[in-house]
């Protein structure tokens, strides 16, 4: 009987565990949001298959903060013709933008455009390079409209983007310029993420333990 109960309780304790981590993954997935930057919209294609990622973080109570990483060899785009990046926000509301790199601005307050970003078409808000500095691969910046807001999004090819990124890297000894779209799913394969892998161990783990215990002869008392 003591045996059957404390076999009962690590049931009961690996599954507390595992929904613990699994609530833990959504609370963090509706406070931040990954955004890969793998839609390329450079005429005759810009080289690679995932250009950067961004990071859009809601959890704070007064700003929505974007964080954008582009990829070794890539830069923002430097020469004036190209938007550092381009969104929109749900409601089209005035913005307050805080630029948080060098050589990046936006308008504050910002009010809803129509900012063309071929071939994605048209978004609502934007921030440019400045000049004065070293291409850069980071860009961060902070908006809010009384407190935090949400990305809208743009469809292109029936893909939505919620960002769209003016960059530039050189193929072949010729430096190719264009917007890279960013959207929530990853269009090319990747390895899934540590926290995933540990949840599969750690289900997989169960499932082969319970599978052993079942196969496991019963013996009279």
């Amino acid at each position: 009987m003591g045996a059957r109960l404390n076999k009962d309780s690590a049931k009961r304790l690996a599954a507390a565990a595992i929904a613990a981590a699994a609530l833990a993954c959504a609370g963090e997935s509706q406070a931040s949001q990954t955004l890969y930057l793998d839609v390329d919209g450079c005429s005759g294609g810009c080289g690679l298959d995932l250009y950067g990622e961004a990071t859009v973080n809601s959890g704070n109570a007064g700003y929505t903060e974007i964080d954008i990483h582009l990829a070794d060899g890539v830069t923002f785009a430097t020469d004036g013709t190209l938007n550092a990046a381009a969104f929109d926000v749900i409601g089209s509301p005035t913005l307050t933008d805080t630029v948080l790199t060098s050589h990046f601005a936006a308008q504050s307050p910002h009010t809803v455009q129509t900012i063309s970003e071929p071939p994605f078409g048209n978004f609502g808000y934007d921030v440019v390079w400045t000049g004065g500095g070293p291409a850069s691969q980071d860009l961060q910046f902070r908006i809010a409209a009384g407190g935090a807001v949400s990305l809208g999004s743009t469809t292109y090819n029936g893909i939505p983007l919620l960002l769209s990124v003016g960059v530039q890297h050189t193929v072949n000894g010729v430096l190719k310029e264009g917007y890279i779209g960013g959207t929530t799913n990853l269009l090319t394969p990747s390895a899934p993420e540590p926290s995933t892998w540990a949840l599969l161990i750690m289900g997989f783990g169960l499932t082969g333990a319970a599978l052993r215990r079942r196969r496991q002869p019963q013996l009279g008392v």
